[in-house]
């Protein structure tokens, strides 16, 4: 839990957000920036289309890029906005988001409208969080369930291992066992064959007392 809360809070740090120019959709003007890790495509874009649909906007996703339409958000602007938002790679892990708000038929910026630009900043960095933190949550997850089948595993490999040691144990006793039978056995072996060298003299003297009566 400890190391997951300072991965967590690595991460807070890695979601800063900065303004650039940016085209998207063939709509050009400055753009927010904001990079999050561990989420996939789908996934930033499906919870961005469900934040926007609370606002009322009329969400559309294409490949990499989504426009909502009449997306009314006071603390930005009075009246309906429109943003667009595009989705790019910059590692396996780490995806880059870009935010066009357009207010009419301007993009807001830090130099057109710095009230609905740092509204439109907060939004976006409330949403990177929200999306790095269960992101990252999810991957300590599977981390975590990896380790513990590893685990499961190094447990059953001990365990056959155990077993094996005492069969080859069983097996070692089995064998002396079977190795002071065999020795008896052949101590009893010539103990039997001296009794009947030793009988077939009795039944040879036997015999010749028998034919002197006949």
């Amino acid at each position: 839990l400890f190391l997951l809360t300072i991965f967590i809070a690595l991460n807070g740090q890695s979601n800063a957000i900065i303004e650039v120019p940016e085209n998207i959709l063939e709509v050009n003007g400055n753009a927010l920036r904001v990079e999050i890790e561990r989420a996939s495509e789908k996934t930033i874009l499906k919870e961005w289309k469900s934040k926007l649909k609370n606002y009322d906007g009329e969400v559309k996703i294409k490949g990499h890029e989504l426009t909502a339409l009449n997306v009314n958000i006071s603390s930005i602007s009075e009246h309906e906005i429109k943003i667009y938002t595009k989705v790019k790679d910059v590692s396996k892990s780490t995806k880059a988001v870009y935010f066009i708000f357009l207010n009419g038929d301007l993009p807001i910026s830090s130099s057109s409208d710095i009230s609905g630009f740092t509204a439109a900043k907060e939004i976006v960095s409330s949403f990177a969080k929200e999306i790095s933190r269960e992101a990252t949550k999810d991957h300590h997850d599977e981390q975590l369930k990896a380790l513990e089948k590893l685990e499961g595993n190094l447990k059953d490999l001990i365990r056959d291992k155990e077993r094996a040691e005492k069969e080859i144990n069983d097996c070692k006793e089995s064998i002396k066992d079977n190795e002071y039978k065999l020795e008896t056995n052949k101590e009893d072996q010539a103990e039997i064959i001296k009794k009947i060298e030793a009988q077939k003299v009795k039944v040879k003297d036997a015999k010749n007392s028998k034919e002197v009566f006949e």
